[in-house]
């Protein structure tokens, strides 16, 4: 089955054909794609990878500084990894689709229909400019992921055991998700044996 389109092309109302990025040498190709209906807004998405960038470089700057002070661990092990892989799969995919973190999107995003997997809901971003950025990132678990797994990294480098705690509490939810997929999956491919 192919993976689903979590990036709708820009609806009728964003308008940024008046941004200045566009009429730029790299960015004119944009500005005349017939892919899209209408621009897309370039400097929201240059604003929002700015902010990132800044903080992941302050991120890597403290955690030297506090190398500095104190050992934090060189690298990570293959268990960690798997841990805050997991985390960082339940969290992005929990604050993008899920029905009890709709409060968080409601400014950013609009209500389409309910998911296939449950507990999940699907939605398009609003708005134009960087509501509809912020509304791309909070409805797209792989982009939110970035940025999750980068709130992971602060936790690691400031509060290591909160962090362990959240990211175990984390990594058992999306354990137990799958389980309750492959549980009902089962059950249904059962029933239909026996129909």
């Amino acid at each position: 089955m192919p993976a689903p389109n979590t990036h709708s092309a820009p609806s009728e109302e964003q308008d940024n054909s008046t941004d200045p990025l566009l009429t730029s040498a790299p960015f004119e190709k944009y500005a005349d794609a017939q892919e899209v209906e209408e621009a897309l807004p370039i400097t929201s998405y240059a604003g929002l990878m700015t902010v990132y960038f800044l903080a992941f470089c302050a991120l890597i700057s403290a955690a030297k500084k506090r190398d500095e002070q104190e050992q934090l661990p060189e690298k990570m092990d293959w268990c960690d990894l798997a841990v805050f892989g997991l985390a960082v799969f339940q969290i992005s995919r929990t604050v993008s689709k899920g029905w009890i973190t709709i409060p968080v999107r409601a400014a950013f995003a609009k209500y389409d229909e309910p998911s296939v997997l449950p507990s999940e809901v699907h939605e398009t971003p609003r708005g134009k400019g960087l509501q509809r950025v912020i509304g791309e990132l909070l409805t797209c678990p792989f982009c939110l992921g970035t940025w999750a797994g980068l709130g992971l990294g602060y936790g690691r480098v400031f509060a290591p055991s909160a962090t362990r705690l959240l990211t175990g509490i984390a990594a058992m939810s999306a354990v137990s998700n799958f389980l309750h997929i492959a549980y009902a999956f089962c059950c249904q491919q059962t029933h239909k044996k026996l129909d």
